[in-house]
């Protein structure tokens, strides 16, 4: 089994519910840790790691497939496949972006803020340091925590 990172970044709870379908259900993502959903700028955020026989290929074509086909307006971003460097012409691993968009940073944080990028060889938690307050698992800034996205 590979670890996978994945966020998603949706508006209501029934795109919550087809990202929890198509990942979940279909048994493409298991034995996962979830973010608690984070509200930025009017989207909801939620992070996943996870585990997958999936191969990144498949993983990103499962991804695509579920884009295409989907009625909710869920994006989902690979953020990081089994700790190394992956390209493919749809996309890369880890996600080029991650470190600068803090709506997916900080969920994958409050995950596991040890969690060394392959890339940058900083944890987590020191890259979020870089926007500002992170004290004791939460950001102290305009990016605020729900506990219920119903």
């Amino acid at each position: 089994m590979k670890e996978v990172w994945v966020a998603s970044v949706f508006s209501d709870a029934s795109d919550l519910r087809s990202l929890n379908s198509f990942f979940f259900k279909s048994k493409a993502l298991v034995d996962y840790k979830v973010s608690p959903i984070y509200g930025f700028n009017k989207k909801n955020v939620i992070a996943f790691c996870a585990k997958t026989e999936a191969s990144f290929k498949d993983l990103i074509n499962m991804m695509k497939q579920f884009e295409e086909s989907r009625v909710t307006t869920a994006e989902i971003f690979l953020l990081n496949y089994e700790g190394v460097e992956q390209r493919s012409e749809e996309a890369s691993s880890p996600y080029p972006r991650w470190t600068i968009k803090p709506e997916l940073l900080f969920p994958s944080a409050m995950i596991d803020s040890t969690w060394v990028h392959p890339i940058f060889k900083q944890s987590l938690s020191e890259l979020t340091a870089e926007f500002g307050e992170w004290e004791g698992g939460s950001y102290k800034g305009e990016f605020r925590g729900y506990l219920d996205i119903s």
